[in-house]
C-alpha cells in the first residue's frame, strides 16, 4: 500500500496519531476516504495502542523519518 499519511488531519493533529487513537479512522484518508466505517474496519491500531503500555511508531515517507510514542494508550509522549 502507500503507507501512513504523515500531514495534519483535518481535526488539527497528525494524521498518523489519529489512526493510533481513535477508532474506525482507518476509512482511507484524503480525496478516496469513506463516508462512514463500520464494524470492525479501523479499529486494529487503536486497539493494539490502547491494550498496549506502551507502542513506538516510525513512518518513513517520501525521505523523512516521523516516529511517535504513545504509552498507556494514550495520547504521544
Amino acid at each position: 500500500g502507500r503507507g501512513m499519511p504523515v500531514g495534519q488531519h483535518a481535526s488539527g493533529i497528525p494524521t498518523v496519531q489519529v489512526i493510533f487513537t481513535v477508532l474506525h479512522a482507518g476509512g482511507k484518508f484524503g480525496q478516496g476516504g469513506y463516508k462512514s466505517a463500520g464494524g470492525l474496519h479501523g479499529v486494529g491500531a487503536s486497539v493494539v495502542n490502547a491494550l498496549s503500555s506502551w507502542l513506538e511508531v516510525t513512518v518513513w515517507r517520501d525521505n523523512y523519518e516521523y516516529f511517535m510514542r504513545f504509552e498507556k494508550g494514550g495520547h504521544p509522549v
